[in-house]
């Protein structure tokens, strides 16, 4: 159901009928509005005079918006149109019925799998396209009424210009010191997310005072913080290596990183049992393979051990 209010009939942009005002930042508004050529909602975000896409990027964007889109049942909101009016460019894509990621921190390490695996499918999706989505924070993450994960705004950061304060804890250091958008910058980008979905807050919320841009090129999280908010050891280690400062420390890829988390969530739903409430006589063959998902959980975690040390 769309409780949504009506749109404004006497506030309009272009033949949109502008509704409600979904956002406001350094690059520009956020709108819901009604499409009154073709009666539908949708969302149209109005940039700024001044903040201007290159004609080269936008093709690039709506082309691998299409193609994204292509599967049935696909994760990404469809870009619409985009345009220009009366010295400002805007962009129009498809409205989700539904909230925010950050709206929902933190969450339970079993919703985070399932969130966290979709958004891992969507980016070997991407990566497979030789798309860089370039855009992954929690507030452009929406689950919609039946919880399913969609992936909105993907490659509408500003190229050249500096990532605001909101956006900067999602933002691999690479990106900071100059270099172009890739997958392994969006899986800098995931970790961060996963950061928060856990603790419940950035990854580098803690500042004190100092340069933020040079804290996140050359700091690192205090992963600890994950520990004390209650996440199992082996999500502590996936963040870590998502997050690791050097792009060649980080998951091979997407699929890699979908691999381990689906291995995890699988161990983990057969590890709630405690050894002694399945040592009772006839039991033994169930004990047996409880033993074995717990070595198997232990081998993911020595392996990610391995592959986050010395970075």
């Amino acid at each position: 159901m769309n409780d949504s209010p009506p749109p404004d009939k006497n506030r309009h942009f272009l033949h949109y009928a502008l509704a409600r005002k979904l956002g406001e930042g350094k690059n520009g508004e956020t709108w819901q509005a009604l499409d009154t050529g073709l009666e539908r909602v949708v969302v149209l975000k109005l940039f700024h005079s001044g903040r201007r896409f290159s004609e080269a990027h936008r093709r690039d964007v709506l082309d691998a918006s299409e193609r994204l889109c292509r599967r049935p049942g696909s994760p990404f909101a469809r870009y619409l149109d985009w345009g220009e009016h009366e010295g400002r460019q805007y962009v129009v894509r498809d409205f989700v019925e539904g909230v925010s990621l950050s709206d929902r921190l933190p969450l339970s390490p079993e919703k985070t799998y399932a969130m966290a695996l979709a958004l891992a499918e969507a980016l070997s999706v991407a990566h497979r396209l030789d798309i860089a989505l370039d855009n992954i924070t929690p507030t452009n993450i929406l689950l919609d009424t039946r919880g399913r994960v969609h992936i909105v705004d993907h490659g509408l950061r500003l190229p050249g210009t500096a990532p605001g304060a909101a956006d900067l804890a999602y933002t691999a250091p690479e990106l900071l010191a100059g270099q172009s958008p890739g997958p392994r910058t969006d899986l800098y980008a995931l970790g961060a997310v996963l950061f928060e979905v856990l603790e419940g807050r950035p990854a580098f919320a803690d500042m004190d005072g100092r340069d933020p841009v040079g804290v996140v090129m050359t700091g690192r999280p205090d992963f600890g913080r994950l520990s004390a908010a209650g996440a199992p050891p082996e999500w502590r280690l996936v963040i870590e290596k998502l997050m690791a400062r050097e792009p060649a420390d980080r998951f091979s890829d997407a699929a890699e990183l979908t691999v381990t988390l689906a291995e995890m969530r699988r161990l983990a739903a057969e590890l709630p049992h405690r050894p002694g409430d399945i040592a009772a006589p006839g039991q033994d063959r169930i004990r047996l393979y409880f033993l074995l998902s717990v070595l198997a959980l232990l081998l993911i975690i020595l392996w990610l051990v391995l592959t986050t040390v010395n970075r």
